[in-house]
């Protein structure tokens, strides 16, 4: 059968070489991300031509996203055709029982291939039952010769017999930067990991937690460290600690994701004198109330580098006191929201125009035609009011969703911006820090509950941003 369809004539086998892989590249596009192994299937299929080209090219071969339950077949084929290149494997379990005889099966056709793995990522219930947790017991963790491992991701939940002790590999595994730690399996996690650049730490389903103790012996042991993720309620109470501080001096970004109740803590326990770029979302009003008990000139002094702030408001109430925030960070010079709730931002930013005295780029997500001219009105009266105070709003990135929306009200109010010297710029500088992410499926995750406006939220009678012509 297989014989019969490579002979078979097809109008694609007469097409150019370069036009059959504008059309591969074309196509593969349309495949989600867990999709693209199954691309690679598909294409051999449809024609003689495609499948020579993909067999031909290793590089076709070299990301494998194996779901359960998977095709053993599949997977060898997929595997062997791309085994000249490095590779990057992902592994994923629903909450299923799952044979041990076909992971023991799964383990044998992996095992000769995870040393050219350049990328791993484990997803799945790990306990004695579904046997999942053969994976990474007896193939990843009893494999310390995986010279090309960069990147580590292991996203658990459940509990196993077996201890899972990762960090008596990282001597051997000289190449990994990145490691990405989900549910039970980060109570394994302990010191020291001195190569470790970037790491994520996520509390799971299950609400797994670090000791505020603990935690800080784990910064101090990562040297190396230039970007921290903490997500949901990952750190427990810190009252052990509430006088104490730590200080990391190579911290260059800080992501704080999910409903962590701690951010107060967090901020004040640690130092990042070089933090530049600070990502909160969502955040409430509470999230900062403890801040306000300490001298506001020592909070400065802990993240003076840092220039970029990201926030994701959960409600519009979110923003009344967000002044604080100017306060606590006066150097930064991009703000970012990762969603924007129109008329609280109007209020705050028109009534006190001069917040965050050197912001020269403000970065906004999912908004209408309406808010140009907001931010229009608040570009000019920061400009008016604030001279030698505050410097002149520069550039309003608007993720490309909504630019596509609103070019033509960019366009109309060209004579306006260009007097103020402000530039709108189609940027997606929200949905770039979401994919550093450990989740990113659902676009929303971080971003809080839908909250509507009304004017009643505001106090209209004292706002001054009137649409006047400047022309």
């Amino acid at each position: 059968m297989e014989g019969t369809e490579l002979h078979t004539f097809s109008y694609i086998s007469v097409l150019p070489q370069d036009v059959l892989l504008e059309i591969l590249f074309l196509t593969r596009d349309l495949y989600s991300e867990h999709h693209k192994t199954q691309f690679c299937h598909d294409a051999t299929a449809v024609s003689f031509s495609w499948r020579e080209m993909l067999h031909s090219t290793p590089l076709w071969w070299n990301e494998l996203y194996i779901p359960f339950l998977t095709n053993l077949d599949l997977t060898r084929r997929h595997l062997t055709l791309g085994k000249q290149t490095a590779l990057r494997l992902e592994i994923s379990e629903p909450n299923i029982f799952v044979d041990a005889d076909e992971m023991t099966d799964l383990i044998d056709i992996i095992m000769p291939h995870l040393k050219r793995c350049w990328y791993i990522s484990f997803e799945g219930e790990v306990d004695d039952e579904t046997a999942f947790h053969l994976i990474i017991t007896e193939s990843l963790l009893s494999n310390p010769d995986l010279p090309l491992l960069r990147h580590l991701t292991l996203n658990v939940t459940g509990v196993t017999n077996d201890e899972v002790d990762i960090p008596r590999l990282f001597p051997p595994w000289k190449s990994l930067a990145t490691l990405r730690l989900g549910g039970s399996i980060v109570k394994h996690l302990k010191p020291p990991m001195p190569q470790i650049t970037r790491l994520h730490l996520s509390s799971g389903p299950h609400g797994e937690q670090i000791p505020f103790s603990e935690f800080g012996e784990i910064l101090i042991s990562c040297p190396s460290l230039t970007l921290l993720a903490l997500y949901e309620d990952v750190l427990s109470h810190h009252h052990k600690v509430a006088d104490q501080h730590i200080t990391h001096i190579n911290l260059e970004s800080i992501f704080i994701l999910g409903n962590m109740l701690n951010i107060s803590e967090f901020l004040i326990y640690v130092d990042a004198p070089n933090l530049r770029e600070l990502v909160m979302a969502p955040i409430v009003e509470s999230d900062f109330r403890k801040l306000a008990d300490r001298p506001l000139s020592a909070f400065q002094n802990k993240f003076q580098s840092l220039t970029k702030l990201t926030l994701g408001p959960a409600r519009s109430s979110a923003l009344i006191q967000w002044h604080m925030m100017a306060d606590y960070f006066p150097n930064v010079e991009t703000l970012i929201f990762a969603n924007v709730y129109p008329i609280q931002f109007r209020k705050l930013f028109m009534r006190r125009p001069g917040l965050f005295p050197k912001m020269k780029h403000l970065g906004v997500e999912d908004v209408n035609e309406a808010f140009v001219p907001i931010v229009i009105n608040f570009a000019r009266q920061r400009t008016e009011q604030c001279e030698g105070v505050a410097v002149r709003l520069e550039r309003l990135s608007i993720d490309s969703g909504s630019y596509e929306n609103m070019r033509d009200v960019v366009e109309e109010n060209e004579q306006r911006l260009g007097k103020l010297g402000l530039e709108v710029v189609c940027a997606d500088l929200w949905e770039e820090q979401r994919l550093q992410a450990m989740y990113t499926k659902d676009k929303r995750l971080f971003l809080g509950e839908t909250d509507v406006e009304t004017e009643s939220d505001t106090d209209t009678d004292t706002d001054t941003d009137t649409d006047t012509d400047d022309s």
